[in-house]
């Protein structure tokens, strides 16, 4: 299990908190979370899948595993494309959480299974991911080059995803990508995840159909 799996582990299991995560994220050191994690027994090589499947809780059961094989990647493709550690909340975010305006990128995935990811993040944040992963200066969220990124970012990872899936003899076309902005996203068998990471909160939605 990688380092950066760690603070994941340790979240799962309670033995970091959301205040304690922050804290240590914006560090950008793992020192602490491996002593911690000296004391862990067993094992888990699939962190992220775990808190995915505590978040989707019953109801969604059926969507967990797909969704948990696509958050492993998606969490892998942020420390990889953006040099972000992130945690992923094991409680779901309600679709009506109160919130400001989301600047939003989304995109589908079409054929032998149906998915729609998206990541929705608050003005900085959203800006924030754009940045790290253009490594250009943007002025606004609703500036082209924000937007145009963090659609490559999310066009990219399900890019892989949908090869990974074709090893399992699952066929995934992808449509091109969307943007926009909304307080609260609606989508079919939906999973909104709140992504802790160094620089903030952001999230990640799943679903069966577009939310955007």
């Amino acid at each position: 299990m990688g380092r950066q799996y760690l603070a994941q582990r340790l979240f799962n299991e309670g033995r970091l908190s959301r205040d304690e995560l922050a804290g240590l994220l914006g560090q950008k050191s793992f020192q602490a979370v491996e002593a911690a994690a000296e004391g862990l027994s067993g094992d888990d090589g699939h962190p992220v899948l775990t808190a995915v499947r505590k978040a989707a809780g019953e109801d969604l059961q059926p969507e967990a595993e797909a969704y948990g094989d696509y958050m492993e990647l998606f969490m892998e493709s942020l420390m990889d494309f953006l040099g972000a550690p992130a945690v992923v909340d094991t409680v779901a975010v309600p679709a009506d959480e109160s919130c400001d305006v989301f600047y939003a990128v989304s995109q589908r995935m079409d054929g032998d299974l149906s998915i729609v990811s998206g990541i929705l993040a608050e003005r900085d944040e959203f800006m924030e991911l754009a940045v790290r992963y253009s490594q250009e200066k943007v002025a606004s969220p609703e500036d082209a080059l924000a937007i145009d990124s963090l659609e490559e970012f999310l066009n990219v990872v399900n890019g892989v995803f949908s090869i990974q899936e074709a090893e399992k003899d699952k066929e995934l076309d992808l449509e091109v990508p969307r943007s926009g902005k909304l307080m609260n996203p609606e989508g079919n068998r939906q999973l909104i995840l709140r992504i802790y990471a160094d620089f903030g909160v952001f999230y990640v939605v799943l679903s069966a159909d577009e939310f955007l």
